[in-house]
């Protein structure tokens, strides 16, 4: 990277956006150092879902998968006895017909 500084402005510029970020470093270290709350609901609940360090649980995933796709082939089942036998139809309400004559 080619950084110049041109003249006293250009440095007082540049020094003055490296304290604003250096700022807002510290203020994240130490509200995570602290803890704000949001960081730990969010640890929390990946720990208790997938292990420790947020590491994701390929096991339960896959679990989750294999149930998720158990209730919708169960779903499918069901609509499909439904739709095998007969189905009643009932009209409620009609246009009147028009017939056309060719």
């Amino acid at each position: 990277m080619n950084c110049r500084n041109e003249g006293r402005g250009g440095s007082g510029y540049l020094n003055g956006v490296l304290t604003v970020i250096a700022g807002l470093l510290v203020v994240v270290a130490l509200r995570q150092s602290v803890g704000d709350g949001v960081g730990e609901a969010v640890a929390g609940g990946q720990a208790g879902k997938s292990g420790a360090l947020g590491i994701p649980n390929a096991a339960a995933q896959r679990l989750d998968m294999l149930r998720a796709i158990e209730r919708v082939d169960g779903r499918l089942q069901r609509m499909e006895k439904k739709l095998g036998g007969t189905l009643r139809v009932e009209v409620m309400s009609m246009p009147p017909v028009e017939v056309r004559e060719k």
